[in-house]
């Protein structure tokens, strides 16, 4: 019985050694021949991308063209290739045809010269399709129609450099509450000794807090639990959808049949249910005040009376789109800039200098520090300094290092070649951002670059950085963006002396790319790192 039973087990065995890799084959072997047919129907040219006749192109596979390379700090990539192929080239994205800058010349040719040819956005699946199916696209994303245009022009107009100027008292009383919650915090037992703390939480808080209220009238109440939950929740989705809105590392968006062969993209479904949880949270909020007989001065109050006067002026869906746009575009860029900010200025071999310079030219223009700190919020980015201090955070930490990517409308004739309508457009922002044309050591991290001798800005140097875009479609909240980093910055300096942790370790990296925690993303994304915070 015994003998059977191991002759059993060799017979199986026999079988599955013999007959596995005929099994196998008769599997697998379909889908390889279906992959070489697709392979050669692509090399015949057939459902592939058009190439651009005089701009070069940068080899790749087929089918995939040059996705798989592309997953990794793409902007890295792009400069990597530049240096072969010259500043604008084509590359191949799946069934898409892809032209990317890579100057500051060439950006401002083909963004700033050309802005009536490129001031649309391409359609991506994982984005446009999933995340953005129940509450829209924020105005960033939105393609060039009719209603992008009407959801434009309403949020420039309420953001624009006079309309921010009304929200200094709240944007002050906000800074206050933020400085006083980063005291509590190293007034803490644990912390007091050292009093070092990683301030991305604090000042994440900061910007949605003013987002909120200026959006729907909603004062979140961070000395509650559920106000803490709140921020956690909204940065928490807001940063995993920024992640799915990479428009590199979704191979789904370029090889459309993916769409179908891959999981049912459950991830994106799950953040966008998050966020329409709370975004209807916040209206129905303001609706029940407003039924309730109070005043409520906010954007989409002022809008919900547009829409009862003149309803083709802005639609709910429009209106939804905008406050979208305000609530979730800011925490890609404000708060993070200002970490970085704060982190540089906590590096000794040159950011105490640079607190130094500050306090300086805050003391020159204002005459005490006092007068700085209230005085700041009132008079509007009034010390160059300062200001140039933000432009050189903004231009040596590119949030976002490609930018949002721009469709052509209209063909765009570039340096003796055609560039069709319909063709992305990338802008690897990071790399204008640090062309030694413009910025001569740009690794160097070094506010005077954009002052004249007297520390007043240089009106000679009339230098962009593209940390906000440029053209037709630069970011509509730029003007609210710099009144928040200026009112923080300027009364943190004043404050606190901004020095190098305890633990060296946790110092933060000075080489942006180097700091990003998630490479794969649209934006970067600082890994923790703490700073010590003095009392001035």
């Amino acid at each position: 019985m015994e003998s059977d039973h191991f002759t059993h087990i060799y017979h199986y065995i026999t079988f599955l050694v013999g007959y596995i890799p005929v099994l196998l084959y008769v599997s697998i072997g379909p889908i390889i021949g279906v992959l070489i047919l697709w392979c050669l129907v692509d090399f015949v040219g057939i459902g592939k991308p058009k190439r651009i006749p005089g701009l070069p192109q940068v080899p790749g596979l087929p089918i995939v063209g040059n996705l798989h390379q592309l997953s990794h700090n793409p902007s890295l990539v792009y400069s990597k290739w530049a240096k072969i192929h010259g500043d604008v080239y084509q590359t191949r994205m799946g069934s898409r045809k892809v032209v990317v800058a890579n100057s500051y010349d060439s950006i401002m040719e083909l963004w700033m010269q050309n802005w009536h040819n490129n001031n649309s956005r391409p359609t991506l699946f994982t984005f446009h399709n999933v995340v953005s199916k129940t509450q829209g696209l924020t105005i960033g994303t939105t393609p060039y129609c009719d209603s992008y245009k009407r959801k434009r022009k309403f949020v420039a107009t309420n953001l624009n450099k006079t309309a921010v100027g009304k929200y200094s008292d709240l944007i002050s009383l906000e800074s206050i509450h933020t400085l006083e919650r980063i005291d509590k915090f190293l007034s803490d037992k644990e912390n007091a000794p050292h009093r070092d703390i990683n301030l991305l939480k604090f000042v994440q808080a900061y910007h949605l807090k003013i987002a909120l209220f200026i959006t729907y009238g909603y004062a979140i109440d961070y000395n509650t639990e559920y106000g803490l939950s709140l921020l956690d929740e909204v940065t928490s989705v807001e940063n995993k959808i920024t992640r799915l809105r990479s428009h590199t590392s979704n191979p789904q968006d370029y090889i459309p049949i993916l769409k179908f062969l891959a999981p049912k993209l459950n991830t994106p479904n799950e953040f966008r249910r998050r966020r329409d949880k709370y975004i209807r949270f916040f209206e129905d909020q303001l609706k029940t005040r407003l039924e309730h007989g109070e005043d409520v001065e906010c954007f989409v109050s002022q809008a919900w009376k547009i829409m009862d006067e003149d309803p083709k002026r802005l639609s709910p869906e429009e209106l939804q789109s905008a406050c979208l746009t305000l609530v979730s575009a800011g925490l890609d860029n404000a708060p993070l800039n200002f970490f970085y900010c704060i982190g540089m200025l906590s590096n000794s071999e040159f950011g105490y200098e640079i607190q130094n310079t500050a306090v300086f030219e805050l003391l020159k223009e204002y005459g005490s520090l006092e007068n700085a700190w209230e005085m700041c919020v009132y008079e509007n980015l009034k010390v160059d300094y300062i200001c140039a201090l933000i432009k050189e955070t903004l231009r040596h930490m590119t949030v976002l290092p490609l930018s949002l990517p721009r469709e052509t409308t209209s063909p765009i004739e570039y340096r003796g070649c055609t560039i069709p309508k319909g063709t992305i457009l990338f802008m690897n922002a990071a790399a204008a951002n640090n062309d030694p044309k413009y910025y001569p050591h740009p690794e160097k991290f070094e506010p005077k670059r954009w002052l004249s001798d007297d520390l007043t800005l240089d009106p000679k140097a009339k230098l962009c950085q593209f940390s906000f875009g440029i053209g037709s479609r630069m970011c509509a909240g730029s003007h609210l963006a710099y009144k928040e980093l200026y009112v923080l910055l300027v009364r943190t300096i004043i404050k606190y002396k901004i020095r190098e942790p305890h633990n060296l370790n946790l110092r933060m990296k000075t080489n942006p790319f180097e700091l990003n925690e998630c490479p794969d993303s649209i934006a970067i994304e600082p890994e923790n790192f703490l700073v010590k915070l003095l009392p001035r």
